[in-house]
């Protein structure tokens, strides 16, 4: 699984998506401990993809990703769901609706 990239290994572009993702998390009022774990969730997610951009992920390719983290790592339950809800939020926040046709987002009873 990827790492997630600290702020001193990122581009500024990278810094810039980051904060403004942070920002979102904020108006849905994710501070604190719960807002760090699902930016850093968002993070691993992103990084795993590679090279494939946000706007060409689908929701098999997310439903893969939760399917990885159960089958290789060391997660709970509410670890996945918690996953899951940061690349919701990613996905609904930081990539417009018209660019990502493929994706309906994923629901934990769907895993």
């Amino acid at each position: 699984m990827k790492s997630v990239k600290r702020a001193d290994e990122m581009t500024k572009s990278e810094i810039s998506f980051w904060e403004h993702c942070c920002e979102h998390l904020i108006d849905l009022n994710h501070t604190g401990k719960v807002g760090s774990y699902l930016t850093k969730w968002a993070q691993r997610f992103v990084y795993s993809l590679e090279g494939v951009r946000l706007k060409a992920v689908t929701q098999d390719l997310i439903r893969c990703w939760i399917e990885d983290l159960d089958r290789n790592a060391d997660f709970e339950d509410w670890q996945l769901k918690q996953a899951l809800q940061a690349v919701r939020i990613l996905m609904d926040k930081m990539v417009d609706s018209s660019d990502r046709p493929g994706v309906s987002v994923v629901s934990p009873a769907d895993l």
